[in-house]
């Protein structure tokens, strides 16, 4: 069990998941790749035609992050929600990112703001439970890890500016509200978009039916 079953982690969810959707409306591709799940299928609501699954009931994959068993230049988008808090190693995970992701190819990537309510939790109170026992970076460093990768940002926003302190839903307009106008920086959750830019190459995909993993990566 980790924070996001309780009421407060499930409204949050539920707004992640209303960002995602709107950002997923006119996407297109083949292959989509969700590295956790959080209880949720965020793959569903995509026109990608292939889902790759490493978490959850409708896991289809089992592999180690910073060893994704795909040929470069394979993968359309990618969906890492609250995996950058987690993971020790985010330049190498965001490098084999890079490396997977078709030109034009997109990351999307949740994560906690530090400088935010969730931020303010995560330094003072004691909880052992994810995502309070791990370590938030900033918008801007993840950012920065990303270009240095290879990616550039095609969007980066703030959302959320809840009182986080609570597990109960305690859901104020008033704060979003204010927070939204006058302390846009301080949200509790960013949302990225990555897209992989080389200039001058036309992505060829690979020939999926020769890799080991097929019979895992493909739907039913």
């Amino acid at each position: 069990m980790t924070w996001f079953d309780t009421k407060n982690g499930q409204r949050l969810l539920n707004l992640e998941e209303e960002v995602l959707s709107e950002f997923l409306e006119d996407k297109f591709g083949y292959f989509a790749l969700q590295t956790n799940t959080n209880g949720r299928n965020l793959l569903k609501k995509t026109r990608m035609k292939h889902h790759i699954m490493l978490d959850g009931k409708d896991k289809n994959l089992l592999c180690l992050l910073d060893q994704l068993p795909f040929e470069s230049d394979s993968i359309d988008l990618t969906i890492c929600q609250h995996v950058i808090e987690k993971n020790e190693d985010n330049l190498g995970l965001l490098n084999e990112l890079f490396r997977i992701t078709i030109p034009e190819g997109r990351v999307v990537i949740f994560s906690f703001n530090p400088f935010s309510f969730a931020g303010l939790r995560n330094l003072t109170f004691f909880d052992g439970k994810f995502p309070w026992n791990s370590k938030f970076i900033s918008m801007g460093d993840t950012q920065k890890k990303l270009k240095e990768c290879g990616f550039s940002i095609e969007q980066g926003k703030l959302i959320d500016y809840q009182l986080l302190f609570s597990d109960a839903y305690n859901y104020s307009k008033h704060l979003d509200d204010v927070g939204a106008r006058w302390l846009p920086l301080l949200g509790n959750i960013y949302f990225i978009v990555a897209k992989k830019e080389v200039p001058g190459i036309t992505p060829i995909r690979p020939k999926w039916n020769k890799m080991k993993a097929v019979k895992a990566v493909t739907n039913k």
